[in-house]
C-alpha cells in the first residue's frame, strides 16, 4: 500500500508554499528493498526543491545530514543546502549514483533511497511509478522502474493509436453511419468527419491483397489437381497396356491424334513364339 505524505513546507523555506510536496514512501514494515519510494520535485532546482524534501523527513526519522545525488539529473549541485534549521551537506558522482535515485543520510533513521522522478513526466506515469517504487514487492533500481514505466506508456500509446486506426478504416466502412443513422441528411449523403484518403486507400489495398491471396492459392490448388488427374490416367493406362499384352501376345501403341485432341491405342503386331 502506498503512503503518500501530504506535506506543505513552511512559510519561510524556499519552495512555493501553496505546492505540496510529492513523496510516497514504502508503508511501515515493509521487507527491504533497494528503493524506498518516490519524490516527484517541481523541477530540477536542487536548491529550491530539497529543503522541503529534508524538512518533511526530519518530522518522521530525524535530522538529515547528508544527501547524494547524480550529475546526470541535477545540472546544478550546490555544496550545502539550508533546510528545516540547519545546513545539508550534497554530495555527487558521476558513475557509482544511479541517476534516477537520491540517496539521504540520519543519525537516526540510517538511509532512504528514493526514486527520483523526472519534473515533466506526466502525471499517470508517476502515479504509477510512485505506486511501483512503494509496492512491498518492489525488486528494481531506480533506472529499471523508469525503464518499465516507459516501456508502458510506449505500449499504451500504440494500443490507443491502433485502436485510432481501426476506428478510422471502420468508419470508413459505413460502421459509424450505420449506428447513426441520424447524420444522414434525407438526400442520403453522409454528414459529419468522412475518412481521409490515406485510411480510405489503406483499406481499399487491403481488401485487394487479400482477393489476390485467395486467387493465386486457388488456381495452385487447381493446377495440382489436373496434374494429378493426369499422372493417374497415364499410369492407369500403361497398366492396362501391359496386362493387354501379357494376356494376348500383342503390342498396343499409343498414338495421338492432333485433330481430335485425344490418345488412341493401335494394335501391334504379334509377338513372335520360340520354335521348338
Amino acid at each position: 500500500m502506498t503512503v503518500t505524505i501530504p506535506f506543505t513546507p513552511a512559510a519561510g523555506g524556499r519552495a512555493d508554499t501553496s505546492s505540496p510536496l510529492r513523496l510516497a514512501l514504502a508503508p511501515a514494515g515493509a521487507p527491504p528493498a533497494l528503493i524506498d519510494g518516490a519524490w516527484w520535485p517541481r523541477s530540477r532546482n536542487l536548491t529550491e526543491q530539497l529543503p522541503a524534501l529534508v524538512e518533511c523527513l526530519d518530522r518522521l526519522c530525524g535530522r538529515i545530514t547528508r544527501v547524494a545525488v547524480s550529475r546526470t539529473f541535477w545540472p546544478v549541485i550546490p555544496g550545502e543546502v539550508a533546510a528545516h534549521g540547519h545546513m545539508v551537506r550534497v554530495g555527487w558522482s558521476n558513475a557509482g549514483q544511479d541517476p534516477h535515485k537520491l540517496l539521504l543520510l540520519s543519525h537516526t533513521f540510517g538511509r532512504w533511497d528514493l526514486l527520483v522522478i523526472p519534473p515533466e513526466t506526466g502525471p499517470a506515469t508517476a502515479a504509477r511509478l510512485m505506486a511501483t517504487a512503494t509496492d512491498p514487492s518492489r525488486s528494481l533500481t531506480a533506472t529499471g522502474l523508469i525503464h518499465e514505466a516507459e516501456r508502458f506508456r510506449a505500449a499504451a500509446e500504440a494500443a490507443a493509436a491502433s485502436d485510432s486506426l481501426r476506428e478510422a478504416v471502420w468508419d470508413s466502412e459505413g460502421g459509424h453511419d450505420a449506428c447513426h443513422p441520424a447524420s444522414r441528411t434525407p438526400d442520403g449523403p453522409v454528414t459529419g468527419h468522412g475518412p481521409t484518403t490515406a485510411v480510405r486507400s489503406a483499406g481499399y489495398m487491403g481488401r485487394s491483397a487479400g482477393y489476390m491471396g485467395t486467387f493465386v492459392t486457388v488456381s495452385v490448388l487447381f493446377a495440382v489437381i489436373v496434374f494429378g488427374v493426369i499422372v493417374i490416367q497415364l499410369f492407369t493406362a500403361s497398366h492396362d497396356d501391359r496386362m493387354e499384352t501379357l494376356t494376348s501376345g500383342r503390342t498396343r501403341r499409343w498414338r495421338f491424334s492432333p485433330r481430335t485432341g485425344k490418345s488412341t491405342r493401335s494394335k501391334g503386331g504379334s509377338r513372335s513364339r520360340p520354335r521348338r
